[in-house]
């Protein structure tokens, strides 16, 4: 009697267990759809502001990889892929159609807004065009090297405003209905940017000044209020390590 309830027992056990994992599969595999699902209907755009034209990524159900600028230009190395396989969470595969070659990238942080990707070592902020108001804005200091230096290798662009004692994120030409709560690192730092051009008639630079200053977070709270533009720098636990304000 005792070894058929022993029995009986051992079964309840190895069955509940069994429901467990077939169901964190079904969850897993929920989890898995949803940002594939996000992923291939989004239509991936990272703005630069320092030329004034979208960085344009499409990655489709077919498995075509597409990434290039407004102007139908390959963004450095990409025209060597054109399909990619998702076959993990977190993960892209890039392949060129020989498999010749391949690349990985990181997917950080993805919804229906927004995608943070690490990409040849560089971290790159996208906006789904489809969600967002189309991106503008143009700095004219790309000839200033001073300039140049205090914005190279940024990897997003958005206008920061003042909420409450704190700083919220928003995109360019933002839906206030959209909110991206980023995480910021403890060591964060904050700076501005000045930059005053002047322009003659026939659109040439007669004079630029600028300059560049860090700020406390204080400061760069009262700066917010103005919901001013900024550059932003990630780490890869998706944490904005540094902000630069532009004041033009």
């Amino acid at each position: 009697m005792m070894k058929k309830r022993l029995v009986i027992i051992i079964c309840c056990i190895l069955l509940c267990g069994c429901q467990n994992t077939t169901k964190q599969q079904t969850d897993k595999k929920e989890e898995n759809f949803s940002e594939y699902d996000l992923l291939v209907k989004g239509y991936w755009s990272h703005y630069d502001p320092i030329i004034g034209e979208m960085e344009n990524m499409t990655l489709t159900k077919k498995g075509e990889f597409i990434y290039c600028c407004s102007c139908g230009e390959p963004i450095n190395d990409s025209d060597l892929y054109d399909t990619y396989s998702y076959e993990e969470p977190g993960k892209i595969t890039l392949r060129s159609s020989d498999d010749q070659y391949s690349e990985e990238i990181d997917i950080l942080s993805i919804d229906d807004m927004m995608l943070l990707i690490k990409m040849e070592d560089d971290i790159i902020e996208f906006y789904n065009q489809k969600k967002m108001n189309n991106l503008s804005g143009y700095y004219e200091f790309q000839t200033c090297k001073k300039c140049m230096e205090c914005i190279k290798d940024y990897d997003g662009y958005c206008i920061i405003n003042k909420i409450a004692d704190d700083i919220q994120f928003l995109p360019i030409n933002h839906d206030e209905q959209y909110v991206k709560h980023r995480l910021m690192s403890n060591d964060i730092q904050f700076f501005y940017l000045k930059s005053k051009t002047v322009i003659n008639d026939s659109g040439l630079i007669n004079q630029h000044d600028c300059t560049y200053q860090s700020l406390t977070k204080k400061d760069s709270i009262k700066q917010a209020k103005k919901e001013t533009p900024a550059f932003l720098w990630y780490n890869e636990q998706k944490e904005i390590t540094k902000v630069v304000f532009m004041i033009y």
